[in-house]
């Protein structure tokens, strides 16, 4: 799909969440670089149809953003990065958060561009991160490694992928929904290639697992609007409910999920064809295309609801709202041994997930536990 606009726009972006492109712009329209040196600011983003780049009504920025029009120099210019509800901007002297599709400009103070691969233009671009409550910025160091910097606070930088040979690539994207990333380069790179080439890579399908503690358990039995469902039972699946907002799991995006008395829920509606919904125990191993699935198991074993049942709420403003899923004081059947609290939590703005554990099989009652999943890396196979 898509469609040839006929001109060049210097300062595109898009949500990562609703697949939105924008560009940023002034009175004059979309910005169009003209690598003279000169100052330029922008104003304003206009939205753009996907499919026939027409332009949208534009949006005005609560703040102006300004830079300088110069070409390829890696200490100058200025960078932008895609995010969930977000784009980050580095115009070489400051670092801007701007929420989406608001236009709601957030000056983080001074910021001195990391070492990157210019582009032929006043721009580079890659992607904005938001997890734990750090802000993080993804882009292309040098012909061998994309790197990620946190920024906001003040963080290290660390390595995400390392290549060959990534020729002078300067820009990336992710497709959350495609499971893909989006890049170009001139000449040849370990993708192929030749002379400005645009091309795709698939994203490692999995998550990175990480633990982190003490971290706040969220009670969803106390939340406005919660929903209690399956209460002393055993071996079954609740009714869907809606999770809120729009997750990915998985690059699938979903708007509910249904909640189980086994320590487990199942994204959408329905089950994917040939897998189960109901009773699903640790001894089966995984994978297991005939057990339930697309699913998160976040206690799973043989347990039994008392009558506190499982609660789900969600909780927060966008675009950082979390879906609540919360086994109330459960126990192994079939006799209702132990004392089990635990939940999952998914996170909008970053697409991970949390999943905390109040107490565990010897009725220990620490601060919650935490482990978390964080999103899917980039890929090495390309599609040019």
């Amino acid at each position: 799909g898509g469609a040839s606009i006929g001109a060049g726009y210097d300062a595109v972006f898009s949500d990562l969440t609703t697949q939105q492109v924008y560009a940023f712009g002034n009175a004059s329209g979309p910005y169009r670089g003209s690598l003279g040196g000169l100052s330029f600011t922008l104003d304003r983003m206009f939205p753009l149809n996907g499919a026939t780049g027409a332009l949208g009504t534009a949006v005005m920025l609560s703040s102006t953003i300004s830079s300088t029009d110069t070409c390829c120099n890696p200490a100058v210019g200025i960078g932008y990065f895609s995010g969930a509800g977000r784009v980050v901007v580095a115009n070489g002297t400051r670092l801007y958060d701007v929420t989406l599709p608001s236009g709601a400009v957030r000056d983080l103070g001074s910021f001195t561009l990391p070492t990157h691969t210019p582009c032929e233009s006043s721009g580079f671009w890659g992607v904005a991160e938001f997890f734990g409550g750090n802000l993080y910025i993804d882009y292309v160091r040098d012909g061998a490694s994309i790197v990620r910097t946190q920024v906001f606070p003040a963080g290290p930088t660390t390595v995400i992928q390392s290549y060959t040979s990534l020729s002078d690539m300067c820009s990336f994207t992710v497709s959350p929904g495609t499971n893909r990333w989006y890049w170009h380069h001139e000449g040849g790179s370990q993708f192929g290639g030749s002379d400005e080439s645009v091309g795709y890579c698939s994203m490692v399908p999995g998550y990175v697992f990480t633990t982190g503690s003490p971290a706040t358990f969220v009670d969803a039995c106390a939340q406005p609007g919660r929903i209690t469902q399956l209460n002393s039972v055993d071996d079954q699946v609740g009714s869907a409910v809606p999770i809120g907002f729009t997750f990915p799991f998985y690059a699938t995006p979903f708007t509910t999920v249904r909640p189980t008395s086994n320590g487990y829920m199942i994204f959408g509606s329905t089950t994917a064809p040939g897998s189960s919904d109901g009773n699903y125990y640790p001894t089966m191993a995984l994978p297991d295309p005939s057990r339930p699935f697309p699913a998160v198991f976040v206690y799973n074993s043989d347990l039994m609801t008392r009558t506190g049942g499982v609660c789900t709420a969600t909780v927060g403003t966008a675009p950082s709202r979390r879906f609540l899923y919360e086994g109330v004081d459960q126990g192994y059947c079939c006799s209702l041994t132990g004392n089990f609290t635990f939940e999952a939590i998914l996170n909008e703005s970053d697409a991970s997930m949390d999943f905390l554990y109040q107490n565990d099989h010897r009725d220990w009652h620490p601060p919650a536990r935490r482990l978390r999943a964080v999103a899917p890396s980039l890929g090495r196979r390309a599609r040019v």
